[in-house]
């Protein structure tokens, strides 16, 4: 059995999808399990896909599209490995990346291993960002104590990260195929809430590509439901009487939904039409909670306490100009 499983779901990226898959074929460690999940693409994704029939490490799906949630879940049925890792299909690794995880794991074998990322900006240029916390290994009573006080702003990707395999399916399958944002988070959030230990390498082995017509970059318009979903989610797992738990809630929950919000006006509508959707979506008891339970304070976090207020006051035409 491999150590790793790497999942890679794949739609319509053929102008990156070789760099991709080559970054893990030609891995210094390489007992790995690859696993390329075809989510109905419409370009040459699902030819080159299987252009790596031939290395015995890797595994094809070829599936209709249902989004990166399904595709991931496909993924994860099929993996076999202890440790289950996800690429995204137009970004890159590292060379020594998975040599890294396993000596990682070889020192301290973690439910959760996390490391920094390379980021590439809109001119092309490449800068490492480590992640924010102390690199180490850190026991459950270390991730409640330094993590859980602002665990639902942890690092939300599940790229760069690698998960013990039975958590990680168990929590992936349990997202809601329609998210289009926060996905990631639904998973890294529960898997380090359940986690017994974690640790944190001090490198940057992962490389983010800008990318402009990736969904988090587009003019997209976003269910305005998305947020309350993943508080359900969230709440599915965490003890809810936590007090700390449930103000990150309502905060997460109020910048989620003012973001979606904004989507909104991203449709060929009147006005009228999406300030009406809008006041729907706002008169639900849940938002109408999150909003007035939520501390943002204008001296530590002013551009969610501006956010806040205008969901309070409705200020939609403001909303918009802000957007």
């Amino acid at each position: 059995m491999a150590l790793f499983s790497v999942i890679i779901p794949i739609y319509n990226v053929e102008k990156y999808l070789k760099q991709c898959v080559d970054s893990v074929i030609s891995q210094t460690f390489s007992d790995l399990e690859i696993i390329l999940v075809d989510d109905g693409s419409t370009d040459n994704c699902p030819a080159i896909c299987d252009s790596y029939a031939s290395d015995p490490r890797v595994k094809i799906i070829h599936k209709t599209n249902g989004g990166v949630v399904s595709a991931r879940k496909a993924g994860a049925k099929a993996a076999t490995a202890e440790y289950i890792a996800c690429i995204d299909g137009d970004d890159w690794i590292e060379s020594d990346y998975f040599e890294k995880f396993a000596k990682a794991i070889e020192e301290h074998p973690s439910d959760v291993i996390c490391c920094g990322f390379i980021v590439q900006s809109k001119d092309g240029t490449m800068n490492p960002e480590k992640m924010k916390e102390r690199p180490g290994y850190y026991k459950k009573e270390d991730i409640e104590k330094v993590i859980f006080p602002y665990l639902l702003d942890f690092n939300p990707t599940v790229c760069g990260k690698i998960f013990k395999r039975d958590v990680f399916t168990e929590v992936q399958m349990s997202v809601d195929d329609v998210l289009k944002m926060a996905e990631d988070a639904c998973v890294v959030v529960i898997c380090v809430y359940l986690a017994n230990d974690m640790y944190v390498i001090d490198d940057c082995l992962y490389d983010y590509r800008f990318n402009p017509s990736s969904i988090t970059k587009g003019k997209s318009v976003y269910n305005l439901e998305e947020p309350k979903l993943i508080a359900t989610h969230f709440m599915k797992y965490i003890v809810t009487d936590q007090i700390w738990f449930k103000q990150q809630i309502y905060n997460t929950t109020v910048n989620r939904l003012y973001n979606r919000c904004v989507s909104r006006f991203n449709q060929e509508k009147p006005y009228r039409e999406i300030s009406a959707e809008l006041d729907h979506c706002l008169d639900d008891p849940f938002y109408q909670e999150c909003i007035k339970k939520s501390n943002y304070s204008l001296n530590n976090l002013p551009k969610r306490w501006v956010k806040k207020q205008i969901l309070k006051l409705r200020a939609y035409r403001l909303m918009k100009v802000l957007s």
